[in-house]
């Protein structure tokens, strides 16, 4: 859906801009996700400043519909954790999650 919305090839510079993204950004995957897979989300999160990457267990594409009580649980962490978020942290301070 992202390349029919960008066309055929993203923009060669999309990668840079969204590492210029300043505000945290979270990824999530399910670590059983045939479609995607977690390494690609984990590497999108990457790009990000402060991007964090959480893999829900047991889960496919769709955490929301497969996992909902997992999900609401990474959502509402990541919710919570931008109470006393302040622009002014390094980015890199955040840790993965990892496996959830």
């Amino acid at each position: 859906m992202a390349l029919a919305y960008l066309g055929a090839e993203p923009p060669g510079d999309l990668l840079d801009r969204l590492g210029q993204i300043e505000v945290p950004v979270l990824s999530i995957a399910g670590t059983e996700d045939a479609l995607v897979g977690c390494s690609p989300v984990r590497a999108l999160s990457d790009v990000f400043a402060r991007g964090e990457f959480v893999a829900i267990d047991d889960c496919g594409h769709y955490p929301w519909v497969e996992q909902p009580a997992a999900f609401i649980s990474v959502i509402s962490g990541f919710t919570d954790s931008l109470l006393f978020w302040s622009p002014d942290e390094a980015p890199g301070d955040e840790q993965d999650q990892g496996l959830f």
